[in-house]
């Protein structure tokens, strides 16, 4: 009875929501997905590793799911090295905050709907190895595997790698707007139905 009143419930008020979460304004070039991992392994150096190898894999494990391949960009390769020597310089492994992120995103001149990253420290005999510590995680796994994603960036120092996904503006204006409020509207429904599941209340 009580997951009936539930159901009676969202039917009743999703014309409601959609109008709600529609309505509610967005901000361009804001949604940012990154992931770390930390891995160690009993080998001396990351020499094995190229970047065109890891975009292989990557993309391998795309074509397994029948998703696009992603296109190597540059100006996503100059972000990676950027992001690589200021945790080189400063001596950290982490990640920027989204504004900060985005700010240096723009100043490599990428203008993006969509940007995430990976990051990765540690030794790997190869770029498969790599990939495969990546997939084996469920956070990284996503933005390797994330249909919205076309392009890619990618830089290796010492024991560092990073990788960068984005998901360009196009010269439409309509279209870069329809897709972040495609992406505003899946999220607020996946916190509202999430505080349905939960038995929350409003």
């Amino acid at each position: 009875m009580k997951n009936k009143l539930i159901i009676f419930l969202i039917l009743l008020l999703f014309p409601f929501l959609i109008l709600y979460f529609l309505s509610q304004p967005v901000e361009k070039e804001r949604e940012i997905s990154i992931q770390e991992i930390l891995i160690k392994e009993d080998l001396n150096n990351n020499s094995e590793l190229t970047k065109e190898g890891i975009i292989v894999f990557t993309n391998s494990r795309r074509e397994e799911k029948k998703i696009d391949q992603l296109k190597e960009n540059d100006l996503l390769n100059k972000l990676a090295k950027k992001r690589i020597e200021d945790m080189i310089e400063k001596n950290y492994f982490d990640h920027l905050s989204e504004k900060e992120f985005k700010k240096e995103a723009e100043s490599k001149g990428y203008s993006f709907l969509l940007l995430g990253e990976n990051i990765a420290r540690g030794n790997f005999l190869n770029d498969q190895s790599l990939v495969e510590a990546w997939m084996d995680s469920p956070s990284h796994r996503e933005n390797i595997l994330d249909k919205r994603y076309e392009e890619i960036g990618l830089a290796i120092k010492n024991d560092l790698i990073i990788q960068i996904f984005g998901k360009p503006q196009t010269e439409s204006f309509f279209k870069n707007e329809l897709f972040l409020a495609n992406i505003t509207l899946q999220e607020n429904m996946a916190n509202f139905l999430g505080l349905i599941k939960n038995g929350r209340s409003f």
